[in-house]
C-alpha cells in the first residue's frame, strides 16, 4: 500500500500470468507499491503453462528477463515442471505426441 496512504496502491495489475508477476517485482524494486489481481480459482491454469505460458510473454518481458540474467532459468524451470506433470494422457492437447496417420 501507499506509505502515505493506506489503502491505495501505486499500481494495480490485473492478472498473474508470467507478464503480470514480473512486472509486480519490476515495479517493487522501484519501490512502487502494487495490487496483483488474478481472477482465476487455479493459479496452475493450462494457459499459463508451456506452450501458451511462455508465447504470453511479451517481447519486452522476454528482454527484461535476458537482462536479469533469467531468462534460461525461467524456461528450465516450465520445461522441468511440465515434463514432471505431464504423462501422454495429462498432458495439455498441444503436448501430446500425434496419431500416426492412417490411410
Amino acid at each position: 500500500m501507499h506509505k502515505h496512504h493506506p489503502g491505495i496502491y501505486d499500481v494495480v495489475i490485473a492478472g498473474a500470468g508470467p507478464v503480470g508477476l514480473f512486472l509486480a517485482c519490476e515495479l517493487r524494486l522501484l519501490d512502487l507499491s502494487v495490487l496483483l489481481l488474478e481472477r482465476a480459482e487455479i493459479p496452475h491454469s493450462p494457459l499459463k503453462r508451456l506452450p501458451f505460458g511462455m508465447r504470453g510473454l511479451s517481447v519486452p518481458t522476454l528482454e527484461a528477463l535476458y537482462r536479469h540474467g533469467l531468462l534460461d532459468e525461467v524456461i528450465a524451470v516450465q520445461r522441468a515442471n511440465d515434463a514432471a506433470s505431464a504423462t501422454a494422457e495429462s498432458a495439455h492437447w498441444m503436448q501430446r505426441p500425434r496419431p500416426a496417420a492412417t490411410r
